[in-house]
């Protein structure tokens, strides 16, 4: 059994939240992030495979329904060696989260992620941080055309 870099990421996050994180801020190929799931008996897992700019194919397993001593989680987990702390840290850094960066050492980082709840106003700005349409929470421009392009998207 090998080292991993683990990040523990609060259950409200979606695989397809933590995909467009990936896609958005961690330097991987475009195209490349292919995500598979597993039901195993009970419980669910999925693996995103995906292809990093210098070269590397990484492999990340993740666990949603993850128990903790803190409570349920979403748990990220990747070989650690190459970028894994990096890819790790741009994921925490817009979703949040606890960072192991080797999960032998027990040490533990708390990391506040640019994002929030999934209501009104804030749910708005968290998808537009995620896909990379605003560059921080300041930026109002970016929020005013990621809500004017999702208005035209779902209008019936």
């Amino acid at each position: 059994m090998g080292v991993d870099t683990k990040l523990y990421i609060s259950s409200k996050w979606e695989i397809r939240d933590i995909a467009n994180v990936m896609e958005t801020y961690v330097h991987i190929i475009k195209g490349s992030l292919i995500v598979k799931h597993a039901n195993l008996s009970k419980s669910l897992m999925y693996s995103l495979m995906f292809r990093m700019e210098n070269g590397d194919n990484r492999h990340m397993y993740v666990h949603p329904e993850s128990d903790t001593p803190l409570g349920p989680c979403t748990t990220l987990s990747l070989s650690a060696w190459g970028e894994a702390v990096e890819i790790m840290t741009a994921i925490a850094k817009v979703l949040g989260g606890i960072l192991e960066k080797e999960d032998c050492s027990g040490m533990c980082e708390m990391m506040h992620g640019s994002t929030w709840d999934k209501d009104g106003i804030p749910w708005f700005i968290n998808e537009a941080l995620i896909k990379g349409d605003m560059e921080d929470n300041d930026d109002i421009d970016g929020l005013v055309q990621f809500i004017k392009n999702w208005k035209t998207k779902h209008r019936s």
